[in-house]
């Protein structure tokens, strides 16, 4: 597939940036003397190196010493950089603390945080992420992984049939799970990565790259009347920025849902962009390029009641922007495969927003039909304007009959659309004018 909203990719910004000069605001994968620890000059392993770090050291590992064949559990300290030179390997050696990740930042014992990982080649074939962040058993601490950087990594042979459950979930490239971003403390950053070559062959959901909150969370912080709700102490993590990534290769067996990127539970202000997802695969079963959903714990009880009725309701991501993404070549069990899927939960934020990607493969899905915590008849609308569906005439829709592009199903408001691709440095605007003459808003429902 041609990349054509990013504009470049990170195996070729190392192979051509070389060795700029010092202190330039690029990384380049080359060693600097901002160096305090060296693996393996100072350390024959990577985790001795971590063992030994001071707040706020820089680790450079160099690929001399590599391949690592070793699973590297970080729990501290606080501002700590792990950065490859030349494109180390790191192999997981499926041990380790769980969810068994190759790189764990774990903040099980306490808040670890501002922690980077960028420059590696990260594998996992006996484990099942190649890098996770947060608790891998039970809730943990507020704002636990706040300011956590992953990029410019390859993160790749995830391959496994078990999962780490329904509070990890995995397997995985990257994986989150946490609170973050909260009472101003920063949020993190997924950017820049190849993840590729996640499998299973069972019914165990294979992604990209997946987001969790904690379960049984408390909302949004404040009822309809703008009142704290019953149980605040678990706020939103806030602040997720997923962008510039390559995920490709993804794919699960029958009865799994296999995803590109997952974002499910309660989460404010995430931002996915200059995303390219392909080649995301299920063995007849279901495929979802982008996904954000309900945390299935999350609604019940929790005093977040958006419509005064007495009841409940779901809790998903809020106040997100998907702009810039490129998807195609989705495959699975006809009907199953959208390229974007928005789940049962009824806020989506005033602020919410869906444009200027490309949707060349698989439709774009609103659920539509009520169930508990979730009344469709009191749920915002998708705002999706702007978009290109793979072909001129716009989504394939019921409100829109002569529509030959990609389908929407439930309250989609997709006019205008582009009536082209939107390419890389384009004005997408200027594309922005299919449907843009018709009054009717948007999907009603297939």
């Amino acid at each position: 597939m041609t990349r054509r909203n990013r504009p470049f990719q990170r195996r070729n910004v190392l192979k051509t940036i070389g060795t700029a000069a010092l202190g330039a605001a690029v990384y380049t994968g080359s060693a600097t003397a901002q160096a305090d620890i060296n693996v393996p000059d100072d350390y024959g392993t990577i985790q001795e190196a971590v063992n030994n770090a001071n707040v706020g050291d820089m680790i450079e590992v160099s690929a001399s010493g590599g391949p690592y064949n070793e699973s590297v559990d970080i729990d501290g300290p606080d501002s700590l950089t792990l950065r490859g030179v030349d494109d180390p390997t790191v192999v997981g050696d499926g041990t380790g603390s769980r969810p068994l990740a190759t790189f764990h930042v774990d903040d099980g014992n306490g808040p670890i945080r501002n922690v980077a990982i960028e420059g590696f080649t990260v594998r996992n074939p006996d484990g099942k992420f190649g890098i996770f962040a947060g608790t891998g058993t039970t809730n943990s601490n507020p704002d636990g992984i706040g300011g956590l950087v992953v990029r410019n990594n390859v993160v790749e042979d995830i391959s496994t049939n078990s999962t780490g459950g329904s509070l990890t979930g995995g397997p995985a490239g990257i994986g989150i799970r946490g609170d973050y971003g909260t009472d101003g403390n920063p949020g993190i950053e997924i950017s820049d990565n190849e993840v590729k070559n996640v499998q299973t062959s069972s019914s165990v959901n294979a992604a990209g790259i997946t987001l969790k909150s904690f379960t049984g969370d408390a909302g949004f912080g404040r009822d309809s009347n703008g009142d704290s709700v019953s149980d605040p102490s678990s706020p939103p993590a806030t602040d997720t920025d997923i962008r510039n990534n390559d995920i490709s290769d993804i794919a699960g067996g029958g009865g799994s849902r296999t995803k590109g990127i997952s974002v499910s539970g309660e989460f404010e202000d995430v931002l996915i962009k200059n995303n390219s997802i392909t080649d995301i695969s299920s063995s007849g079963s279901t495929t979802l390029a982008i996904t954000l959903t309900e945390n299935g714990g999350s609604f019940s009880g929790n005093g977040y009641d958006i419509d005064d009725d007495g009841n409940g309701e779901r809790i998903g991501p809020r106040n997100f922007v998907i702009e810039r993404n490129d998807i195609d070549n989705l495959t699975g069990l006809s009907g199953r495969v959208s390229a974007l899927f928005i789940g049962g939960y009824e806020d989506l934020g005033d602020d919410h927003d869906v444009h200027f990607n490309n949707f060349l493969s698989g439709a774009v899905s609103r659920i539509f039909f009520d169930q508990d915590g979730f009344q469709e008849a009191d749920a915002d609308v998708l705002s999706a304007n702007c978009n290109y569906w793979g072909h001129a005439s716009g989504p394939d829709d019921g409100d829109q009959p002569q529509g030959k592009g990609q389908p929407v199903f439930g309250e989609v408001d997709y006019r205008p659309w582009s009536v082209r691709e939107i390419g890389q440095g384009e004005n997408p605007d200027k594309s922005c004018v299919g449907g843009k003459n018709d009054d009717r808003g948007g999907g009603q429902g297939n």
